[in-house]
């Protein structure tokens, strides 16, 4: 039995079983250790405008994200394409997905450009932490759509002055792309969990703060502290 696009259904029997198959395969150790390991999952269904049994394919070898797939490289694309196709008969042509998910992250990084300067604002002197906030910065240009929050910020605020965030959450928030109320105002639980993975930090304290509100708050008293 196949679907109108010739696969056969993901919640066919048969398949899952193939999936699970796929899934211990030693091939998918060889493509997480090539692509890396996902922090969240991205939907990529509708990122990369995917079909659900290629994206079932995917997840069953540990590939979840727009970053993953655009990291696949000829060798193992092969390996997937081959590996997919003799466990469930799906011809999965993973490098037309990585063209898209790879177009899909240039395009964030655009809405990156014009940032370099970003850690002047906090007065950052310690290089360890400096490093740290620089790579969270690089995953977040590569793995955080900053346009969700309207783009970056023309102007920085205070984030450490609304109640339940501090400086070393604002310094997170700042190398997330995320350094306005504005912006913060716009916050949903989709976002939050996507910051939540990426930073690996005060998990949940976004919404315990109700920044949302707090932000809204200084926008419409406007009472905005400016990092200036």
């Amino acid at each position: 039995m196949v679907n109108d696009e010739g696969q056969p259904p993901v919640d066919d029997e048969a398949m899952a079983r193939s999936l699970r198959e796929l899934r211990k395969d030693p091939a998918t150790t060889i493509v997480q250790a090539n692509l890396g390991s996902p922090t969240y999952a991205d939907d990529l269904v509708m990122e990369l405008n995917l079909p659900e049994v290629d994206d079932a394919c995917l997840k069953a070898m540990g590939v979840r994200t727009l970053a993953q797939v655009a990291r696949v490289d000829g060798e193992t694309a092969r390996l997937m394409d081959t590996k997919v196709n003799e466990h469930t008969g799906v011809e999965l042509d993973v490098q037309e997905h990585q063209a898209k998910a790879s177009a899909v992250i240039e395009s964030r990084e655009a809405a990156w450009e014009n940032d370099g300067n970003w850690m002047d604002d906090l007065d950052v002197e310690d290089e360890s932490t400096k490093a740290e906030l620089e790579n969270l910065h690089q995953r977040a240009r590569q793995e955080f759509d900053i346009s969700a929050l309207g783009g970056l910020s023309t102007t920085t605020d205070s984030l450490k002055s609304l109640k339940g965030i501090g400086k070393k959450l604002e310094m997170y928030l700042y190398a997330m792309g995320i350094r306005s109320y504005a912006q913060l105002a716009k916050l949903t639980p989709e976002i939050e969990a996507r910051f939540d993975a990426l930073v690996g930090a005060f998990p949940g304290r976004l919404t315990r703060a109700n920044v949302v509100e707090q932000s809204l708050q200084k926008l419409q008293n406007g009472t905005e502290d400016r990092n200036d």
